[in-house]
């Protein structure tokens, strides 16, 4: 009998064994990760970490489940501690792996990934030197992992969304970008991002996610992002992020009574989460029945809504803010409040964001609107 033949048949089968363990393990951790259940995806990853240490994946998305984890439940403030401090710790983490294997793609990508996640708090920041800085030295290692492998298809996230948000920048960030090696370029990033989240392995989600920010909140293709967004929220149920963009998809489209038919999940949504994440969830529960009834004629309900989205809002970016502050403007022009519907277009000026809707009120600025059934925030683009 060929001992060596059986042993290196068994340690075959080993090593296959702990290779789908711990895909089963990464698997498990990320889709926890996903439906906010932040203990049980760090175990799991803690798991898939114990079986190959020298995996570069594992370790990213415990930094991405701790960050979400202090957001939730602490602050965002809080939260940028968090994963600045385990960004301190795991990018010379990331390099020694490097040191170690140069010709393994995901190192960099992970390493290029970590850097991303640094530019992501200085872009919540607005500290846009930092954001690009972050950013060039995550491509820089990304771009190496797509040269090492060129079929990896989860590099196509990261560049995709670089590509594309610059690309909405304003033309000497756009400038300044071109010349440090980071092309704006709307189209491709588009595409890249949808490749990646038709193809890719694991930033699929994200990658869908992103996409679907940019398709409601900067393209105005709302059936696109309803597509999306309605597959993110079935596949990850616990994640409050995914149904309440997956209505104010819906409401955007026209589509009334199916909204109505997801009005009791999403008020009792907030009581599903922590004191912080309750707090987002209610306001943009705010948001989404201002749009309702506003789109049902019912104009002076949906300014008590509106109201209370500005009143009370704490959310990490200003977006929600701006499209409160827009639906105000639009409403107080429809009741001939002219001076009222200016001082809010005013100050969606003052946000000085990216969002569309900073068009749309310097357009208003000069015009008052008037036609309720021709609002570019529900007008779709085929």
């Amino acid at each position: 009998m060929n001992y060596f033949y059986i042993i290196s048949l068994i340690f075959i089968s080993i090593t296959f064994a702990d290779k789908d363990l711990e895909n089963f393990y990464l698997n498990k951790g990320i889709n926890d990760l996903y439906n906010y259940k932040f203990d049980t995806s760090l175990s799991y990853l803690d798991s898939a970490i114990y079986i190959n240490p020298k995996n570069p994946l594992p370790y990213f998305i415990k930094i991405s489940a701790k960050w979400l984890n202090s957001q939730v439940n602490i602050s965002f403030e809080e939260s940028y501690k968090t994963i600045l401090s385990e960004l301190n710790l795991i990018i010379p983490f990331y390099e020694t792996l490097i040191k170690n294997d140069p010709e393994l793609p995901e190192n960099y990508l992970y390493l290029g990934s970590a850097y991303g996640l640094q530019a992501r708090i200085h872009l919540a920041k607005k500290k846009w030197i930092d954001v690009i800085w972050s950013g060039l030295k995550g491509l820089n290692n990304i771009k190496i992992s797509k040269k090492l492998n060129p079929d990896l298809h989860d590099v196509l996230m990261p560049i995709g969304m670089m590509e594309y948000f610059i690309s909405l920048t304003p033309k000497p960030m756009q400038m300044l970008s071109s010349i440090m090696g980071m092309l704006p370029d709307k189209e491709n990033g588009l595409k890249k991002l949808y490749f990646a989240y038709k193809n890719s392995d694991y930033s699929w989600i994200e990658s869908g996610f992103v996409l679907s920010h940019a398709y409601l909140h900067f393209e105005n293709q709302i059936k696109l992002a309803e597509e999306i967004t309605y597959k993110l929220t079935n596949d990850f149920p616990g994640n409050p992020n995914f149904i309440y963009m997956y209505a104010e998809c819906i409401l955007r489209s026209n589509e009334l009574k199916k909204f109505e038919l997801l009005m009791e999940e999403l008020k009792s949504k907030p009581e599903d989460y922590p004191s912080n994440q309750r707090k987002i969830c209610i306001i943009k529960y705010n948001y989404l029945m201002s749009l309702y009834h506003y789109r049902k004629g019912e104009l002076d309900t949906s300014i008590t809504y509106s109201k209370y989205v500005i009143d009370n809002y704490q959310m990490e970016m200003d977006w929600l803010l701006g499209y409160s502050f827009f639906m105000l403007g639009k409403i107080y022009d429809l009741k001939f409040e002219r001076q009222q519907a200016n001082y809010y277009y005013e100050k969606v000026i003052e946000l000085n964001n990216l969002f569309l809707y900073q068009n749309w009120a310097m357009e208003y600025l000069k015009l008052p609107f008037f036609d309720l059934d021709n609002d570019p925030m529900f007008t779709l683009n085929k």
